[in-house]
């Protein structure tokens, strides 16, 4: 629990700056666009002044699954053709998509527009590396503020540059992130030759970008039949070209989207388009997999009457309804691949590979090893979950955002066989497989041996405690390993920071306040050190866990011990901005601030939280 930053070094430093890649979630909507889709605005007025006008702002706005995000790479891609060998030119860009890239801060998204303008021209590096001097003693906020200043740097060397930044109605609300990153956008501006190209839903349009010029993205007719007619051959023989039924799918199956009525045509249904291209497409499919299957006609007309007296106003959900429903109704087999599936994706802490997914789907509680018999195939997995699961770069998602709100909603109904409890006990199985038990690796080597023949091990050594956190579960599994120091050493090993901690305070770390008081009666020492004698007390102010610290100190934990680093708990409670573990430590131990105040006032400032610095100083004078 030292120093949460790395400096980098002259070699690694443009990896270093940027930890978001960017070019293979590009490269894949790129792939996803039919020929010659996106021609009409390219080719439009609107599209074709914002080029020629030095510093304009376009805002392209519409409805979830309108198409902004492959409008974008579009646009992207454009931009290349036009300027990509145009040195006196920057182009670079953002897709602000949590569910893929869950640490998009501020400082992340500037560092990786800085990355993208430095590119590979050493004296834009030079000069990027001179402005940031040495990172690794500047907390998070003087980051930020080396970063702005060195992108400002950067982005004036240019003769112009362009920024296209995706998804703005997507992006972090908390604290006022995207306030801040339109804010620092603005700065931008104001000091370099900017042309900006942004999205957003229509909802959000006006709180993002004001007095600019704005359009409506929604898929085009003739993007729609280009696209159809390059998927024709898809479309099921038993319907038939000119058959009578292949003309009431025509006529009966339209799809409401905010209360409008669209119609689809029978190929469109047939055609697999991408989730990001239009809500047209996007409900087609949905609505597709559910005709699709249908074994006789009867059954086939009976799906095309509930789509057609499905709710307007309610699109998505009525279409992800019948989606779920005909997962359900598989064999037992396929509908528990399907369950299990879909409840890791939407219920994961962060985007799962393929591979990690495969694995977590194989592990069975109580096995020493991985049956690798057990491993589903991709493409089973995708079967099953009948369209509402997509493959991108190697990472396997929901088919839209909308999907997982609508799966958060219903988990109790869709996920009541396999919830969040279960998903924590078999990160916990997998921890506790055999190969495991010898502890530790001894060499960098090793451990990413582990890790190749054992996918899903990061992931379960990083995030088990988060599951069961949610599920609020002591399970006998998972005492057993907390209490298996080979098997605690092998998990933490993952990170070399995290080296040497023991069964108490991983628990701290992530909150487990019943998993703590067993392990706390079972006689484990409430301060204990781990190698950088940091004890659980620590690890649960640092996780941000205020009930955890009040266990702790009622058992016990001493609030005035420190690690190798100079932090205590209280320097954790206020580098998280958190007044109430500060309450809760300064309630058990008045002299707590006295003991650690220069630390603690200093990480308070550093973070942002001045209200707390001014009641750190206020308690250190009473």
């Amino acid at each position: 629990m030292g120093d949460r930053n790395s400096t980098p070094s002259s070699s690694d430093f443009l990896q270093w700056l940027n930890p978001i890649d960017y070019t293979s979630q590009h490269a894949y909507l790129l792939e996803q666009r039919a020929e010659g889709t996106g021609e009409k605005l390219l080719s439009s007025n609107i599209y074709l002044t914002w080029l020629d006008t030095k510093s304009s702002t376009l805002f392209g706005t519409g409805m979830p699954g309108a198409g902004k995000t492959i409008t974008s790479a579009i646009v992207v891609d454009n931009l290349k053709r036009i300027y990509g060998k145009e040195k006196d030119v920057g182009i670079a860009y953002l897709y602000c998509d949590p569910e893929r890239n869950p640490d998009q801060s501020v400082k992340v998204l500037l560092a990786s527009l800085l990355e993208q303008l430095c590119g590979g021209n050493p004296r834009f590096q030079n000069l990027a590396r001179d402005c940031l001097g040495d990172v690794k003693d500047k907390p998070t906020a003087q980051q930020l503020d080396s970063i702005s200043k060195a992108l400002r740097l950067v982005a004036s060397s240019y003769s112009r540059v362009f920024i296209v930044v995706d998804g703005l109605g997507e992006y972090n609300l908390e604290a006022g992130c995207r306030e801040r990153l339109l804010s620092e956008i603005q700065s931008l501006k104001s000091k370099a030759t900017i042309n900006l190209f942004a999205t957003a839903r229509s909802t959000v349009a006006h709180e993002c970008l004001k007095g600019c010029t704005s359009f409506i993205i929604e898929a085009e007719k003739e993007d729609i039949q280009r696209y159809l007619n390059s998927n024709i051959g898809q479309v099921p023989k038993f319907v038939g070209k000119d058959s009578p039924l292949q003309r009431d799918i025509e006529k009966s199956i339209s799809l409401k989207a905010h209360g409008l009525y669209v119609s689809i045509s029978l190929y469109s249904l047939f055609s697999g388009y991408c989730y990001s291209q239009s809500v047209r497409f996007l409900l087609a499919k949905l609505h597709f997999n559910y005709v699709v299957h249908r074994k006789t006609i009867e059954s086939l007309r009976y799906a095309l009457d509930e789509i057609s007296h499905g709710s307007s106003q309610d699109a998505y959900n009525d279409a992800y309804d019948k989606t779920m429903r005909r997962v359900i109704d598989q064999s037992p087999k396929q509908r528990d691949l399907a369950i299990q599936s879909l409840a890791w994706v939407t219920l994961a802490k962060r985007p799962l590979k393929v591979k990690e997914l495969q694995h977590a789907l194989a592990i069975e509680k109580g096995a020493q090893k991985l049956n690798t018999a057990n491993i589903p195939l991709e493409k089973d997995i995708i079967s099953v979950c009948a369209g509402l699961l997509i493959v991108e770069s190697g990472i396997i998602r929901l088919v839209h955002f909308t999907l997982q709100t609508y799966l958060e909603k219903t988990r109790q109904t869709w996920f009541k066989t396999f919830s969040e409890k279960d998903i924590s006990s078999l990160c916990v199985a997998y921890l506790t497989l055999d190969a495991f038990r010898a502890g530790a690796c001894d060499t960098d080597k090793a451990r990413q041996a582990r890790l190749d023949s054992h996918p899903s091990y990061e992931y379960a050594a990083n995030h088990w405690g988060d599951h069961a956190r949610k599920a609020h579960t002591d399970d006998p599994a998972l005492m057993a390993f907390l209490e298996n120091e080979p098997l605690v050493q092998a998990c933490c090993s993952i990170k070399d920071s995290h080296r040497g901690r023991k069964g108490l305070h991983l628990a701290a770390k992530f909150g487990l306040d019943p998993v703590i008081r067993l392990l706390l009666n079972r006689g484990h020492n409430v301060n204990m050190l781990d190698t950088d004698a940091s004890t659980p007390l620590m690890h649960a102010s640092h996780g941000n866990h205020s009930t955890t610290v009040k266990l702790l100190l009622e058992n016990g934990a001493d609030v005035a011990a420190m690690n190798r680093h100079g932090r205590s708990a209280l320097y954790w409670s206020a580098y998280n901005g958190n007044t109430e573990m500060r309450d809760v430590i300064l309630r058990k131990s008045p002299k707590a601030t006295k003991l650690d105040y220069v630390g603690a006032h200093k990480a308070a400032l550093e973070q942002g939280h001045c209200e707390l610095a001014k009641l750190l100083e206020k308690a250190s004078l009473s």
